[in-house]
């Protein structure tokens, strides 16, 4: 193990625990989907959502490099890529799951700042793209097998690709990654084809699924509106469309609706625009399963389905992943761990941790390939004391709350203590 993490909220550190216990329960040579039912498949929809918390909380350079050269082997002739790696069987292609390999990739070298691995994996990559490349239709993508596996909004179907339109955001997402990692790898008119492909399917993408007043898609439209900004660089007015459609959605739902895929993307897209006491209310909110009543009692292990404890879920896994992929957020919102934007490996770190007014302490520290960084806070009578060390040779731009009178400030490597 190389994070460390606790706090003082009971809920937030039983699923943090619940989630590592799935994910070691889950690793056995390649990320499989349960571990106590004949299945015990290496879905690749599963492996991408967990990536984050995986790389924070266990060092994982052996086990996600042997899975890569699995993801490597599985290509077919003709670029196709199965949703489930190993697998021998040819499906309907689905690129929500398959964007594993360009994700999972990506965020390693953004964890390790191992450029190899991209450079490596990267003819495969173009192979694969190709293959989707042929699939579009003036940018758009057919739409997918599995979708958001088992949403909870409106209009979902199991195995029908819902809702459409993420196969589209995902093409894009892949698009902009092999862009970024051509750049990483100095070759430069092929990352600007990539980027400039992925910016048409953007176009194209808000011409047939974003209507005037931000919402995507008609049916799961929370679901298609996170992957829409989990995806694409959309415009700015565009974007605040589509994110003002999620949070008016989420304010009818009280719940968290989406998938196991939806959801990473959903946390992932409020946390960017800043949205945190909105995230924490959703992992506290009570009634309709979630968080909660899903880990009440004894359970040990993340479930496959919010559902897991009510009557007649009990074929369902009790202990699969991607439900716990918010063990990321802990580390990286919460503690504020987390690498500045276009930096990898650590060397530079940008800290704005959030601060609920609900939660008195929160003690968090990662070993990273530049050294251990570690980052405690307390807070007591509305002033609250922030303890990090950042190993030699690192350097962080710490950002405090608005209201803390504190202006940003650059740090390196040592400790620092501040009170605010």
């Amino acid at each position: 193990e190389t994070g460390l993490f606790n706090c003082s909220d009971d809920l937030i550190n039983k699923i943090h625990r619940c989630s590592n216990r799935s994910l070691k329960l889950n690793f056995h040579g390649l990320p499989t989907d349960c571990p106590q039912r004949t299945e015990r498949l290496g879905w690749l929809g599963d492996a991408w959502t967990t990536v984050p918390a995986a790389l924070m909380h266990f060092d994982v350079r052996k086990f996600y490099g042997k899975y890569f050269d699995d993801m490597a082997d599985s290509i077919w002739d003709d670029g196709y890529l199965p949703h489930i790696v190993p697998f021998a069987l040819r499906e309907k292609p689905d690129i929500p799951f398959v964007s594993a390999y360009y994700q999972m990739l990506w965020e390693y070298y953004i964890h390790y700042g191992d450029v190899q691995i991209i450079r490596r994996h990267y003819p495969v990559l173009c192979k694969n793209m190709a293959f989707w490349q042929k699939q579009s239709e003036n940018f758009i993508m057919p739409t997918a097998l599995w979708g958001d596996h088992l949403n909870r909004e409106k209009g979902f179907k199991v195995a029908a690709g819902k809702p459409e339109s993420i196969s589209t955001a995902m093409y894009a997402l892949c698009l902009s990654l092999l862009a970024k990692m051509a750049e990483l790898l100095n070759l430069t008119p092929e990352a600007d084809m990539y980027a400039g492909e992925a910016a048409s399917v953007t176009r194209e993408f808000i011409n047939k699924y974003i209507a005037a007043d931000g919402k995507v898609d008609q049916d799961c439209p929370i679901a298609a509106g996170a992957f829409a900004l989990y995806s694409m660089q959309l415009p700015e007015e565009t974007a605040n469309a589509v994110l003002k459609n999620i949070l008016d959605a989420l304010a009818v739902e009280n719940r968290i609706p989406t998938g196991l895929l939806g959801t990473v993307c959903l946390i992932q897209v409020l946390d960017r625009y800043q949205k945190f006491d909105e995230i924490w209310q959703l992992i506290h909110r009570g009634g309709d399963p979630g968080y909660g009543n899903m880990l009440a009692g004894n359970m040990s292990t993340i479930p496959e389905i919010w559902e897991s404890q009510m009557p007649g879920q009990n074929s369902r896994s009790l202990t699969h992943t991607p439900l716990g992929a918010v063990n990321v957020w802990f580390y990286r919102r919460l503690a504020g761990i987390a690498n500045a934007p276009d930096s990898a490996g650590f060397r530079k770190l940008e800290m704005r941790p959030y601060f609920p007014a609900s939660l008195a302490k929160v003690d968090a520290s990662v070993e990273t390939v530049a050294g251990k960084i570690s980052s405690c806070w307390r807070q007591n009578n509305d002033r609250i004391l922030w303890e990090i060390s950042l190993p030699a040779g690192t350097q962080a731009e710490l950002i405090f709350p608005e209201n803390s009178g504190m202006k940003p400030l650059s740090v390196t490597g040592g400790q620092h203590f501040f009170e605010f």
